[in-house]
């Protein structure tokens, strides 16, 4: 059994295993990957189902995936679900979601309980209508450990206290 550190925040890289399309070289499905520019599917005249697949190479244990928008927020998939798998063949759905708006270029956090994969995939299952064309826009896509979050400004209530090796430090519950 390997341990796993929840203590520090811990993003996961990947690499392109497949993708269902691309718009053109420039926003290509690479892009997902980086902070820069974005991957944009094929636009077409009528809906068609769009995925894309991160492969970690190895089995990783994650707790939260984020996915940016691009600066178009209503190119941002409507109806989309996030799967995961260990294999590459046999897929669980971590996550759907119906009729999703974001606003601004504020990323789309989903929390999850811990949960290992190899392989992520967004599957997109409506995209939004832009100027008679469909398709999507995704800027950036990520998974990993979200780490502890603390008011560290109380001393014996931060939870960190728990895993920094000092024996005169300890955690207690905020009242």
């Amino acid at each position: 059994m390997s341990l796993i550190n929840i203590s520090q925040k811990r993003t996961f890289n990947g690499e392109i295993n497949k993708f269902s399309s691309e718009a053109d070289n420039r926003f290509n499905a690479k892009n997902i990957l980086f902070e820069r520019d974005y991957w944009r599917t094929k636009q077409r005249d009528v809906q068609f189902n769009d995925f894309i697949i991160i492969d970690y190479k190895e089995i990783i244990t994650i707790n939260f995936i984020k996915l940016l928008p691009s600066t178009n927020t209503q190119s941002f998939p409507k109806n989309f679900r996030i799967e995961a798998s260990i294999d590459g063949e046999t897929w669980e759905i971590i996550h759907s979601e119906k009729n999703c708006t974001v606003t601004s270029t504020t990323p789309y956090l989903l929390n999850i309980p811990l949960t290992k994969i190899k392989f992520l995939k967004l599957f997109i299952t409506e995209h939004n209508q832009i100027e008679y064309k469909y398709f999507s826009e995704i800027a950036h896509l990520n998974c990993g450990i979200s780490g502890i979050k603390t008011n560290k400004d109380q001393k014996f209530t931060n939870l960190e206290n728990l895993f920094d090796g000092n024996n005169k430090t300890y955690w207690t519950s905020p009242k």
